[in-house]
């Protein structure tokens, strides 16, 4: 082998390993991202849960009050005692 073929072994051997240390630094760094962001979005989906129920929750008391309301408007008045 020539000091040259050993040079440029050593160069690609050099450059190799970093392209490997960046990828896998790379893939942990995004790992961490995409967990941070699935966290985010399970927070999400909790937060959306918790409006639907209580909008549900509310809408029932609501439609019970309108009926309550409305039971009371339907019903005959009581008559009025004549006065003499």
């Amino acid at each position: 082998m020539t000091p040259e073929m050993i040079t440029e072994l050593s160069a690609t051997a050099l450059v190799g390993t970093l392209l490997f240390m960046m990828f896998r630094y790379l893939t942990k760094d995004l790992s961490q991202e995409l967990h941070k962001q699935y966290e985010i979005i399970c927070d999400l989906i909790k937060a959306k849960n918790e409006l639907a129920k209580t909008v549900s929750e509310n809408t029932n008391d609501i439609t019970d009050m309108l009926n309550r309301i409305a039971g009371i408007l339907d019903t005959q008045p009581t008559p009025r005692r004549k006065r003499k």
